[in-house]
């Protein structure tokens, strides 16, 4: 399944904006117990990472754990504006995901279609760039998470 965002202006800060584009990833999980849902910030080595890849500022990036959001929106993750919402157990989407964070924050994202009333990017050029990117933080960010 492909991936959704809503549109941010250009920006070398992760602050939201609007209009803004929601990128998602996969399917939902569902019928299962799941633990309560919690935000938090980036993990330092991720947040380090990409930060020196890209220089945007991700300070105010939370990342909302076991969130019953992405279902909602048929994927495992997606990213908006400032936030990250993963599903129970797709944690390792993040480094993904971030990626979609740096590319909005930088005014790389751009409309392609609208599904259910949500401006929506499917380029698969910019999903492999956000692998690549979450790939390259995790390396560039050093040691732990």
């Amino acid at each position: 399944m492909g991936f959704n965002q809503l549109v941010t202006k250009p920006s070398r800060s992760a602050q939201p904006q609007q209009p803004r584009l929601v990128q998602r990833r996969g399917t939902s999980v569902s019928g299962k117990r799941m633990a309560a849902p919690h935000s938090r910030s980036l993990p330092p080595r991720l947040r380090r990472g990409m930060e020196k890849l890209t220089g945007v500022n991700l300070a105010s990036v939370r990342v909302h754990y076991n969130s019953p959001k992405p279902a909602l929106v048929q994927a495992h993750a997606y990213a908006q504006g400032k936030d990250i919402y993963l599903s129970p157990g797709q944690e390792k989407h993040l480094p993904h995901e971030l990626g979609h964070i740096a590319q909005q924050a930088l005014g790389m994202v751009k409309p392609t279609t609208e599904v259910n009333g949500v401006a929506v990017n499917d380029d698969p050029k910019l999903e492999q760039q956000a692998t690549d990117w979450g790939e390259m933080a995790l390396r560039l960010g050093g040691q732990g998470w």
